[in-house]
């Protein structure tokens, strides 16, 4: 999917933003990983309709070979995040697939970037380059007058050796 095709959706009390790579569900932000991203996005594009397995694992692992179980263990873990609501609206249909049977709404993204949470700006840490810079230059000169003094019985060592 590319970025012109990503979308931002109404669930029921969640919002999936496909731009942001995020799920809030009541506001609160849900750490979604990037196979369960992939199958909630084709789910969500083809709600109301059954979608294959075999369409789920090329959606969420593009040219792998993986075992249904693994898909499972997926849908799995993607249905304890979404919580006892949304969960109950991704439907299983054993044997063939799965389906989205909740309501689902695509947003303007300009809505949704209207009514998303502000997000809190961290002040800039304060100047510390001074500092820093003293501390390299007191390291440069203390390793400039070991590496001379190695440097140096190295040669003295050298001559030694010749005479």
């Amino acid at each position: 999917m590319t970025p012109s095709e990503r979308c931002v959706w109404q669930l029921d009390g969640a919002v999936f933003d496909e731009h942001r790579l995020e799920l809030r569900v009541n506001d609160q932000l849900i750490h979604l990983e990037r196979r369960q991203i992939r199958l909630l996005s084709h789910l969500l594009r083809n709600a109301g309709t059954v979608v294959t397995k075999q369409e789920l694992l090329q959606s969420a692992w593009p040219q792998r070979v993986i075992s249904d179980s693994a898909l499972t263990s997926t849908i799995a873990k993607l249905r304890r995040l979404l919580g006892p609501e949304l969960a109950r609206q991704l439907k299983t249909v054993h044997g063939y697939g799965y389906c989205w049977q909740g309501p689902v709404r695509q947003l303007a993204n300009a809505t949704y970037r209207d009514t998303a949470p502000e997000r809190e700006t961290v002040p800039p840490p304060p100047a510390l380059l001074p500092a820093l810079r003293q501390l390299i230059l007191r390291r440069r000169g203390w390793l400039g007058f070991i590496s001379g003094l190695l440097l140096g019985g190295a040669a003295i060592g050298m001559l030694s050796w010749l005479l």
